[in-house]
């Protein structure tokens, strides 16, 4: 029964998995103990379990790698694009800024209100950074004390410093967090700004055209399509979802007959593999639940895009299997074989409320017809 499974439109998660994006000005790859965000993420991790942090240099390149995933592998070339896709996925961005780069993020990210309304910024204090970096446009656009409306949360945190020395003429000052962690003020401030609500599911039929509510999605119907419009919060709802139906994950896990190449060969196969799985699930399920409520549309072929332009289907299903992939969710095994983690298979369980499997034979009869 489970091919004629079906997704409900609207339900609710109480504990959902939450993908926190953070970003900063420079990643030590060499050692990673007193970088200011693998510090952050191992707080925001603690407080729950279901909270996972992506930082991407610690996970992905531009080139191929044994031990890190390759963008252009997903057809991802800019990282204006993959910044946004992330932030798009994310509960939360949250920005350690100090630098020309993390403003430019944070003009990106301010860019579109739904991502605006994410976006947490955090800042050394005037006292310890002897400067305010956040100056002039960024002051009056994003921290105004009079014009409210397009503020972006900002923390004032004290670190340490130590001037780095780039030559003679050139000083520039480092910030870190002391004894490698976040101050008791700095933890009780980012706690209540994590966000530990219940998700929302709700993709309506909408009859109109000027329908814009970015926070809802939606379907139409016209003589020759089902089109339905995602926002990336119910897309990530529905891809998490799929992972609690048993036989989509007994195809997730068969590795690739072509075992051929090398392991970056076979990794990437074993990745589109999953893609492929789950990009056709989702537009089969998607389609038997429009079918369940409008069962004489069921000839009619199906679209699906997102409210935000210059993101296709399979670029955003590839992603978020790399990020599944990059929070230790989902694993690959040397004989490249895709692993569902008992973490992720723990977590992803509530999600299976989302999943209806018919058992009314008249609804069988139509999906059959």
């Amino acid at each position: 029964m489970e091919k004629y499974s079906y997704f409900k439109l609207k339900g609710i998660i109480n504990n959902p998995l939450r993908i926190f994006f953070l970003c900063g000005s420079y990643f030590n790859h060499k050692d990673t103990s007193g970088d200011k965000r693998i510090i952050l993420k191992n707080f925001i991790e603690s407080v729950n379990p279901n909270n996972k942090c992506l930082i991407l240099e610690e996970n992905f390149l531009f080139s191929d790698s044994e031990n890190k995933l390759n963008y252009t592998e997903i057809n991802l070339k800019s990282l204006k694009s993959i910044e946004m896709l992330t932030s798009l996925m994310s509960e939360r961005v949250i920005i350690l800024h100090e630098s020309l780069s993390t403003a430019a993020e944070i003009g990106l990210f301010s860019s579109e209100k739904v991502l605006n309304e994410k976006v947490l910024i955090l800042v050394p204090d005037i006292f310890t950074s002897e400067e305010d970096l956040i100056t002039g446009f960024m002051k009056l656009a994003y921290d105004n004390p009079h014009f409210t409306n397009d503020n972006l949360e900002v923390i004032r945190y004290f670190p340490g410093q130590f001037i780095h020395e780039t030559s003679v003429n050139l000083q520039k000052p480092h910030f870190y967090f002391a004894n490698n962690e976040l101050g008791d003020n700095l933890k009780r401030q980012l706690k209540s700004l994590l966000p530990n609500k219940e998700k929302n599911l709700n993709i309506e039929y909408i009859n109109r055209y000027n329908f814009n509510n970015q926070k809802i999605s939606k379907f139409s119907i016209d003589k020759e399509y089902v089109s339905v419009t995602l926002n990336f919060d119910h897309l990530v709802m529905l891809l998490l979802s799929l992972f609690t139906v048993e036989n989509i994950k007994s195809e997730i896990r068969t590795p690739p007959s072509n075992q051929n190449g090398s392991n970056i060969e076979r990794r990437n196969r074993a990745i589109h593999k999953t893609v492929y799985i789950l990009k056709e699930n989702l537009i089969g399920f998607l389609n038997r639940s429009i079918i369940s409520e409008f069962p004489g549309e069921k000839n009619k072929k199906i679209k699906i895009d997102f409210h935000y332009n210059g993101i296709n289907l399979n670029q955003a299903i590839s992603y978020f299997v790399y990020v599944l992939y990059a929070t230790k969710m989902l694993k690959i095994t040397n004989i490249q074989k895709i692993v569902i983690t008992n973490e992720f298979s723990k977590i992803s369980h509530s999600y299976s409320q989302l999943i209806i499997t018919p058992k009314n034979d008249l609804l069988l009869e139509v999906f059959n017809s």
